[in-house]
């Protein structure tokens, strides 16, 4: 009986170390659940980004072997993902829904230390729901970092930690490095912890410096051991800032300098907000009960969402360009308060309490599916990108004998060409907006550079199709240097669009 008491024991003991581990992994199940049926709706980004990693690891530096203005945080997660599991479809999403399960535990954990475990199940709840949302689904940049996000406001939140300043900065310096605009968060993390720092704050203030610029420093150094340092700097600070303040262009070529106003920018957020609108109508409902709330939520929980939010909020306004899922920063604190309503706000008791908190709750998870269905479950071009017709495009490839060393240039769309069929691009330049837009490049002719390589085969989705930003001139220049030199040899059809595939004469 002893030894059974004490191998009871030592189970226990064992299943208790692992206790922080189950919402978590019960998140994980969750959000696997809800963006598996989405695995088909890709984004051309989200292969171009796993592009850039697999030429790392074969030793193509980025910004040199592979050109974009996005920090190379983003590039080294998938460069380890793809180390350990391969470059492929599954290896992105699996690498989308771990980190969406990893910001659904940091907000619970969040939650629950300031508030109650009904606040902390509605944050872990419907943190995965929301991220498919405002083209979360896809976007993978936002995805990845907002975890670092949600962990450096956890490790503000925790001031009286010793080290809590060092790890909130470290935090903010990893999201730095996975895209750059995160001023506003890290003031306010920054704020919030001189704010309970008194008497400290000289010392706060630069441990939280220390941490953010690790990151940054890291990277620096590691650039300038490789000796790419330069191209790393001019594309992710000097290419980045030009491209902040640059034009906006047509699709019939480019316009006057149109800098978004100030009714822009709020008509704009309007315009992309509909999918968290029950979000924002509960958050304002917990800003207008903000007197009963803080009996029952600290009041300190309270302002670091409203702080946060805010953030957020200014963040999305001074985008130069508005995209759908630069409104997912605002998606965790308006989860936070929504929550706070939910959990506390509530002027119900007894049965009727539990059942309007049921039906928010499934109101909550139902309502930006129901908005964002174009998105979501469309399969035209309003849609995700034409995953089955790049598919087909890498199968015919292999048909017409593609080998390994071939060089593969994808003009327009079907980046996942490039996955799918194992190919590399001719030059450092292959992103489409890098090609045919109007886009910060050392190189002035981008196009020229990837066409004077002479690819063996080029993949060219039907020219009928303009995005945005396509310059038409050079959708016309590509189709002449085609019809000189390359001979088309194949054509496939997907969901909606056409791709064709041209080789080299």
């Amino acid at each position: 009986m002893r030894f059974w008491r004490g191998a009871a024991s030592m189970r226990e003991h064992r299943f208790a170390g692992l206790a922080p581990l189950w919402p978590f992994l019960a998140i994980l199940v969750w959000t696997c659940a809800v963006r598996l049926p989405f695995y088909g709706n890709v984004n051309d980004d989200e292969f171009f980004f796993a592009v850039v990693a697999q030429r790392w690891l074969e030793g193509g530096f980025p910004y040199a072997a592979s050109y974009d203005v996005k920090p190379p945080g983003l590039f080294a997660i998938y460069a380890a993902a793809q180390a350990l599991f391969g470059e492929s479809l599954a290896t992105i999403k699996g690498l989308e829904m771990l980190f969406t399960a990893l910001g659904g535990f940091g907000l619970y954990r969040l939650a629950l230390r300031h508030g109650t475990r009904t606040l902390a199940l509605w944050c872990g709840l419907l943190y995965p729901v929301y991220s498919l949302a405002l083209s979360g689904v896809n976007a993978a940049n936002l995805i990845l970092q907002l975890p670092f996000v949600i962990f450096a406001f956890l490790a503000g939140a925790d001031f009286q930690r010793r080290r809590a300043a060092l790890l909130a900065g470290l935090m903010m310096g990893l999201a730095g490095m996975l895209r750059q605009a995160v001023v506003f968060e890290t003031l306010a993390v920054l704020g919030l912890l001189l704010w309970h720092s008194e008497g400290r704050r000289l010392r706060v203030t630069l441990s939280f410096v220390a941490g953010a610029l690790l990151p940054l420093a890291g990277f620096a150094f590691y650039f300038l051991f490789e000796g790419h340092l330069r191209a790393a700097f001019d594309a992710v600070i000097v290419a980045a800032l030009v491209r902040s303040g640059g034009q906006l262009v047509a699709a019939d070529g480019p316009g006057a300098a149109l800098q978004p106003g100030a009714w822009d920018v709020v008509a704009g957020i309007f315009a992309m907000a509909p999918p968290v609108l029950v979000l924002w109508g509960s958050s304002l409902l917990a800003c207008v009960r903000w007197d009963r709330l803080k009996h029952s939520v600290p009041p300190d929980f309270l302002v670091m969402a409203a702080v946060w939010l805010a953030a957020a909020c200014v963040d999305v306004m001074t985008a130069h360009t508005m995209f759908a899922y630069y409104l997912l920063l605002t998606v965790p604190p308006l989860l936070l308060l929504s929550g706070a309503l939910v959990g506390h706000g509530l002027e119900i008791s007894g049965q009727r309490r539990t059942a309007w908190q049921a039906a928010l709750v499934l109101l909550a998870i139902f309502w930006p599916l129901a908005a964002d269905r174009i998105a979501l479950f469309s399969t035209d071009m309003a849609g995700p990108d034409d995953r089955l017709a790049a598919e087909r495009a890498a199968d015919r490839l292999q048909q017409l004998g593609f080998q390994p060393g071939d060089r593969l240039l994808v003009v327009n769309r079907g980046l996942l060409t490039y996955v799918a069929a194992k190919a590399d691009p001719p030059t450092a330049y292959f992103h489409p907006t890098h090609l045919l837009c109007v886009f910060p490049t050392p190189e002035a002719d981008p196009l020229g550079q990837a066409l004077n390589a002479r690819p063996r085969f080029v993949v060219l989705g039907d020219p009928a199709i303009v995005r945005p930003c396509e310059q038409p001139a050079r959708l016309r220049r590509v189709e002449a240097f085609l019809k000189a030199g390359y001979r088309q040899v194949g054509q496939v059809t997907g969901t909606w669009d056409r791709l064709f595939i041209y080789r080299l004469r």
